[in-house]
């Protein structure tokens, strides 16, 4: 359990736990199990909506995710991770999912790729072993189901325009389609409650697949 009363703690094992295993383990498997740490930090998620509860528990994932980082774990899982089904997505696929924006400028400075990884041009396993770690996270974003009732849809809906700001601001690339050929545009228009998404998207730059003589990427 990860909460603030044992953020502490769990820095504190970090920072003793890693040059331990560094003395008894092959750094290849000590990298695997930064992964997994690392993996299942970004996947909390508060299940409360008030908004200053969902603030402090966004602090806490992204402060043990920072430890975990400063101690040697990857911000992308390898493609050995990926085979081992240690990673069945990426720790900024994670962050965005759960809408947590320090977490997510937090890998994006610790080298995470913004856009995703480029789709391979190599064997279809590479790509099949994890494929979120293609898929572009604007269209995670867009992705996202927000709660259909007040007041969690106001809580969740700032924290996906906050989270979109701050994607565009890191360099995401606003027409980088998905391995089906979408952009965030396009399924931002056909997700409930995404309304509120498309005129920032268009003042971005934003286009439908197809659309206009602009280049997708």
């Amino acid at each position: 359990k990860l909460d603030p009363t044992n953020l502490a703690a769990f820095c504190a094992f970090v920072r003793g736990a890693v040059p331990a295993l560094s003395h008894r383990l092959p750094p290849a498997k000590v990298e695997l199990l930064l992964t997994c740490f690392l993996a299942a930090v970004c996947l909390r998620s508060a299940r409360a909506y008030d908004a200053s509860e969902r603030e402090a528990f966004d602090g806490v994932v992204t402060a043990a995710a920072e430890a975990l980082l400063d101690a040697g774990a990857p911000p992308e899982p390898s493609l050995e991770a990926a085979q081992a089904s240690i990673c069945t997505t990426t720790p900024l696929a994670s962050a965005v999912a759960t809408m947590n924006a320090p977490l997510t400028s937090l890998l994006a400075r610790h080298g995470a790729f913004i856009d995703g990884r480029d789709r391979p041009d190599g064997p279809v396993e590479e790509e099949s072993a994890c494929p979120m770690r293609f898929k572009p996270p604007l269209c995670v974003l867009m992705e996202c189901t927000l709660p259909p009732k007040l007041p969690a849809l106001k809580v969740q809906g700032q924290r996906q325009l906050v989270l979109l700001f701050t994607l565009l601001r890191l360099g995401a690339r606003v027409n980088k389609r998905d391995a089906s050929g979408h952009t965030p545009l396009s399924i931002a228009s056909v997700k409930r409650n995404h309304i509120h998404l498309i005129p920032l998207l268009l003042r971005a730059g934003a286009r439908f697949p197809g659309d206009g003589p602009e280049r997708m990427d």
